[in-house]
C-alpha cells in the first residue's frame, strides 16, 4: 500500500492539477503505524491538490475508526462513502 500511496503522490505532484480522489480499501489493506505515518506526510505534500474531500470506499469498522481519528485529529479532508456512485455524485454536486 505504501508503494501504491508513493506513486498516487508522484503522479498527482506531476500534473500538478486539482483532483478528486477516491481510495478504494477491503480487507486485505492494513493500517499500519507505517502507513498511517506515511499518509500524513503524503497528505501534507499534496493536500492543495485534492478537490474537495477525498472520497474512501470499503472500510471495515476497525479501519473506520483509525480512519476517524486520523481524519480529525489531523484536520484532513476526507469522507467515508458507501458506494462508488455516492463518491461519484458527492465530487460532481456536492453534499446534496
Amino acid at each position: 500500500m505504501i508503494d501504491r500511496l508513493e506513486y498516487a503522490k508522484e503522479l498527482l505532484l506531476e500534473r500538478n492539477i486539482i483532483t478528486p480522489i477516491i481510495i478504494i480499501v477491503n480487507d486485505k489493506n492494513y493500517f499500519t503505524p507505517k502507513f498511517m505515518r506515511k499518509s500524513e506526510l503524503v497528505y501534507a505534500e499534496i493536500k492543495h491538490l485534492i478537490k474537495k474531500d477525498i472520497g474512501i470506499l470499503g472500510l471495515s469498522s476497525t479501519q473506520i475508526l483509525i480512519f476517524k481519528s486520523f481524519v480529525i485529529l489531523g484536520n484532513r479532508k476526507l469522507r467515508e462513502f458507501n458506494s462508488k456512485d455516492e463518491v461519484i455524485k458527492f465530487h460532481r454536486f456536492g453534499d446534496s
